[in-house]
């Protein structure tokens, strides 16, 4: 089964546009995405990416592209 995959969640005001969409099989990205990250900004997913899974002597950096 496939799905829709909003890259910017829906519930922070971002739309069905078709540079936000993907279609994704469904077990792969709902459980696996929204389980660890739920719908946080990318600086929120970068911070819990920091906190919980990276070497200390590491940072995952994430910013707008030019």
């Amino acid at each position: 089964m496939m799905t829709v995959h909003h890259r910017k969640p829906k519930s922070l005001g971002c739309k069905r546009e078709p540079n936000n969409v993907r279609i994704l099989p469904f077990l792969k990205k709902r459980k696996a995405w929204h389980m660890l990250f739920i719908n946080f900004t990318p600086e929120r997913i970068a911070e819990a990416i920091n906190k919980k899974y990276f070497d200390p002597d590491y940072e995952f950096v994430v910013r707008r592209k030019a």
